[in-house]
């Protein structure tokens, strides 16, 4: 079954202007396939590493979950019978569905944090031979691994876009997109304060965007701190042009950040 594999970074819509088939490789030893079969594709819970680079994967491996990894298929979904768009097109769609159903089971389209979706959806021969099989891969942000399955267990990574008010966490190193989501009891961070929402469809300036982030952010955090009994600060985000108009983000999200204990959002 051929493949072609373009990973979606979550928080960028990136252009790609070729694909190449991969060729899937097993990392345990045994005979080859014979030239005239197809090469297999993954199945949910196959945990792989990608020996050719991204964002564009010539070929991938499937490895033992329980060595260091780069990514884990976790979901599969077949597309509409219907004449073969365009890899482009496929690619697009399948971000899409990925991210929703990641969403749907992890709460999260990032269940590695600062990971990325990788889709690997079929070439135009396979689909014409009749495969529509979509799969949703995650993967970890690049230059890092993971070791262990995630299927199985909860997923603590949030984007600072699907955090909730009281939620408490844990900054990331070289993952400034995402959080690690903290138990609100022990040791952790910070803790989103307030969430601002932002209506109309045009993006009204940055320094609109801004100026009514910190103004809300400001008056919230500020009430926060003096309650807080230990010194903290005061932080929001604020949606860029960019993620407003092709992420569709349109929120702030005001938190504090400390040496924290406990819940300061009642």
């Amino acid at each position: 079954m051929l493949l072609a594999l373009l990973a979606a970074v979550l928080t960028t819509a990136a252009a790609v202007t070729a694909v190449v088939a991969p060729t899937w490789r097993d990392a345990s030893p045994g005979p080859p396939a014979r030239p005239s079969a197809a090469p297999a594709g993954p199945k949910v819970g196959d945990c792989l590493d990608f020996p050719s680079g991204r964002p564009v994967f010539i070929d991938a491996r499937v490895v033992d979950c329980a060595r260091p990894h780069e990514a884990e298929l976790l979901v599969t979904y077949d597309m509409p019978a219907g004449p073969y768009s365009n890899g482009a097109r496929l690619a697009y769609l399948g971000r899409e569905e990925c991210q929703r159903r990641f969403r749907e089971r992890f709460g999260s389209e990032t269940p590695f944090p600062g990971g990325e979706a990788v889709v690997l959806y079929p070439m135009q021969v396979a689909w014409e031979g009749g495969d529509r099989t979509m799969r949703c891969a995650a993967a970890t942000a690049m230059g890092s691994t993971v070791t262990g399955s995630i299927a199985g267990r909860a997923v603590q990574a949030r984007l600072w876009t699907e955090l909730k008010v009281g939620d408490c966490f844990h900054t990331l190193a070289n993952a400034g997109s995402s959080v690690r989501l903290a138990d609100c009891g022990e040791p952790h961070d910070g803790q989103v304060t307030r969430i601002v929402p932002f209506s109309g469809s045009s993006y009204p300036g940055k320094r609109t965007v801004q100026r009514i982030a910190a103004a809300e952010c400001s008056l919230h955090n500020s009430v926060v701190a003096r309650r807080a009994g230990t010194p903290v600060k005061g932080w929001y985000t604020f949606p860029g042009q960019s993620n407003w108009e092709y992420q569709g983000e349109r929120t702030s999200v005001c938190y504090v950040t400390g040496r924290l204990r406990t819940s300061l959002v009642g």
